[in-house]
């Protein structure tokens, strides 16, 4: 093995598991800003809007990954919780 890949340089490979729960973290995070967001407008505050712009492309994108994120979270859900894959 070359010096150039060993300590701290050496490349590092994320494995499969690593990579879903990096995903899992990032769509939960989602779906937990759209949750807050819903409770914001209730209260007639749209914190979406109000950091991106009212109709912007960026707010559409974000409210569609918001929607993609809770549409995978559903569909994985049983399999990654805790509580709900117990029998």
């Amino acid at each position: 093995m070359s010096k150039a890949t060993e300590g701290p340089l050496k490349p590092q490979r994320k494995g499969v598991k690593e990579i879903m729960k990096n995903l899992h973290m990032v769509t939960v995070t989602l779906v937990l800003v759209g949750a807050l967001n819903w409770g914001l407008v209730a209260l007639g505050f749209n914190l979406v809007t109000l950091l991106l712009g009212e109709g912007s492309m960026l707010t559409n994108l974000v409210y569609i990954l918001i929607g993609v994120s809770a549409v995978y979270e559903i569909a994985i859900h049983k399999g990654s919780c805790k509580l709900c894959g117990k029998k």
